[in-house]
């Protein structure tokens, strides 16, 4: 072979390497990461949550990983269809009157991530991660511009003994979470990688909360969200 055509495949093999088309055999060995992300949640409105994970590594392709984040609102569809109902009976009796929430919800989870492509530029992997979700409702009643949110959540419109009041419908409560995902990740430098992807979680709920047990027409016993994010993380 001529020492052209050498150098012309040496040539054409470094820059497939270079955009991850070829196993890359010199990285430098890593640990694990800490990466923080942010993005875009769409459980009933598209709402920023933003966050931080840490993963440790078990070998080459298995993780031990733990997220922390901050849905900004994480109202379901069924909160914001039974409150629309609120505002669609008042209308019906002449009243002119608003019922809205925002659900902040804060997360931790943790449990394991597998990556496959140990030897490439771009990792794709899978997770699976449990915990739990502390949601604070924050509900806002208006009747003719006046906001009477104060009095919906007092005892003079609460039965302290009604389990479905609105009161207990919007009480603050933490309650196990379920997640699974996936999404790549890349090398910007020996220590500092990037991160894509996306996860889908169910949060698991009491009857009747943020939800008008009585009047709606279904029962929902768990919260579904869908995140997408972005990360610049350590390798360590």
């Amino acid at each position: 072979m001529s020492p052209r055509l050498i150098i012309a495949r040496a040539a054409m093999m470094l820059a497939l390497v270079a955009a991850g088309a070829l196993p890359v055999s010199a990285q430098a060995p890593h640990r694990g990461f800490l990466t923080g992300f942010g993005g875009a949640d769409a459980t009933k409105h598209a709402s920023p949550f933003f966050g931080g994970a840490i993963g440790v590594d078990l070998g080459d392709h298995v993780q031990i990983t733990a997220d922390v984040g901050r849905i900004q609102n994480a109202e379901p569809t069924f909160t914001h269809d039974d409150l629309a109902l609120v505002a669609s009976d008042a209308a019906s009796e002449g009243i002119v009157a608003s019922a809205t929430s925002k659900v902040p919800t804060n997360y931790y989870t943790a449990g394991v991530r597998v990556r496959t492509g140990d030897r490439w530029r771009f990792r794709p992997y899978a997770l699976v991660h449990a915990g739990v979700a502390h949601m604070s409702p924050k509900p806002t009643f208006m009747i003719e511009g006046v906001d009477v949110t104060s009095l919906m959540m007092s005892d003079l419109a609460n039965d302290p003994g009604d389990p479905y009041s609105v009161r207990q419908s919007f009480r603050e409560e933490t309650r196990p979470m379920a997640t699974v995902g996936g999404g790549v990740t890349t090398a910007v430098t020996d220590h500092v990688q990037v991160d894509l992807g996306y996860k889908f979680s169910s949060i698991f709920i009491k009857k009747g909360y943020l939800q008008d047990f009585e009047g709606s027409p279904h029962s929902h016993n768990r919260i579904d969200t869908h995140r997408f994010y972005a990360g610049l993380g350590l390798t360590f």
